[in-house]
């Protein structure tokens, strides 16, 4: 099983990875929304998606509009994967504190959202999130 992360910032998710590895996850990583489009459902159509991490402001990509200029980038992949039928839980993990597009972020179907905090906190977070969608 996989959890995917689509952030376009270096950030170091090692205490992420070995988490998930405790529990049986392979964390698997893209920089961008499309190529984080394209990944999440080729996973979900093997059965291997469990779970997506998400920013908010990244590069969109080719297949996700860039009209935003990246601001919302993240938001409609979430939008876009529930359109695909992709129901998996959507944390999203950004620095935005734009209320606006937290509280749109938040009406997405079985989604959470929290600020850029350390990694292993991260980690927590989401192995709770796991535990719960089990």
């Amino acid at each position: 099983m996989k959890v995917l992360l689509v952030d376009d910032q270096a950030y170091s998710f090692t205490p992420l990875e070995e988490r998930l590895s405790a529990l049986g996850y392979e964390l698997v990583r893209r920089i961008d929304a499309s190529e984080g489009l394209k990944e999440a459902l080729a996973l979900h159509k093997a059965g291997e998606l469990r779970l997506v991490i998400l920013d908010i402001i990244m590069k969109a990509g080719p297949m996700i509009s860039d009209w935003t200029g990246g601001r919302e980038s993240g938001v409609v992949l979430a939008e876009q994967l529930r359109k695909e039928g992709v129901p998996v839980p959507i944390v999203f993990f950004t620095v935005v504190s734009d209320d606006q597009l937290k509280s749109r972020a938040m009406c997405i179907a079985n989604s959470r959202y929290i600020g850029k905090i350390p990694a292993q906190s991260i980690a927590d977070i989401v192995a709770r999130t796991l535990q719960r969608s089990q």
